[in-house]
């Protein structure tokens, strides 16, 4: 009996152990916190956030803005120092990502002598195949393709991970259902953990926030509501009143204040942020 006891005991404290390795107490008052690094503004490492927008708004062209500002080619509002970025694109095939990018080239005069002097580097990927990073009822321990991934951001230490889009990167699961999508989230949060980046998932917008008098507001996310609720930090993007450029603003941020900026389009569709960044009261 003395022995089953112990079993039992030794058993409690290994899934304790296991679940719960970490705490806090009354002294941790007393600690200076350590200072938090975000990837990009109101996204912290550690972290999943997400871009939302309607189709053909500009989110790829932005996310290009977002990439080049990383490495100080140009400006982005979100931008505070210099960032590592790894772009999986499921999506768009290389080639049609090149373009874009000489498009960026042409508005903003990049020329090789500054790309030599830029010390930092982005890479980007893509696979438009049918495998998905995530899969329900497979484990991602042995799903080969979420497993390469980790391992490319591991290998080149990145520390902002962009994914587009978020409905091409999973398979088997209802995006209208809470605990599903609250699952996929956590794969991603894992994934953020794991390699100490942040995770920036791009996402289409409802219906209903599709229009010039759109609501803006944490339930324009398409699908499950539990997509906002599990991310820390919401990006969405709309047309400007004109449709000659498109406005960026957060929609839940946890760790900064709300922001707001525009952006014109420039040569062939390059987005070039044409005002100040904007502090909302919140």
């Amino acid at each position: 009996m003395e022995t089953v006891l112990l079993v039992m005991y030794l058993t409690k404290r290994c899934f304790k152990m296991y679940y719960f390795n970490n705490e806090l107490n009354k002294f941790d008052i007393l600690k200076i916190p350590e200072e938090q690094h975000q990837s990009i503004k109101g996204l912290p490492v550690s972290e999943v956030g997400l871009l939302v927008a309607p189709g053909a708004t500009g989110k790829s062209m932005f996310v290009l803005n977002l990439i080049l500002a990383s490495c100080g080619l140009t400006y982005n509002h979100l931008i505070e120092k210099p960032v590592k970025t790894l772009y999986v694109s499921l999506e768009d095939r290389l080639e049609d990502i090149q373009r874009r990018l000489y498009a960026y080239k042409k508005a903003l005069n990049i020329s090789e002598t500054t790309l030599q002097e830029t010390e930092l580097d982005f890479k980007i990927i893509e696979n438009k195949s049918t495998e998905r990073l995530i899969e329900k009822g497979v484990n991602q321990k042995d799903n080969k393709f979420f497993q390469e991934l980790n391992s490319i951001i591991s290998d080149g230490k990145y520390e902002l991970v962009i994914i587009d889009t978020l409905i091409k990167s999973y398979t088997g699961f209802e995006e209208n259902n809470n605990a599903d999508m609250a699952m996929v989230l956590s794969h991603f949060n894992n994934m953020a953990i794991d390699n100490q980046c942040s995770v920036l998932l791009l996402h289409h917008t409802n219906k209903g926030a599709i229009g010039q008098n759109a609501d803006i507001n944490q339930s324009i996310s398409r699908g499950a509501s539990s997509l906002v609720d599990n991310s820390r930090f919401v990006l969405s993007l709309s047309k400007n009143e004109y449709d000659t450029g498109i406005i960026c603003q957060s929609i839940k941020t946890n760790f900064s204040a709300p922001t707001r900026c525009e952006y014109m389009r420039a040569y062939k569709g390059a987005l070039i942020c044409e005002e100040s960044e904007h502090e909302l009261v919140a």
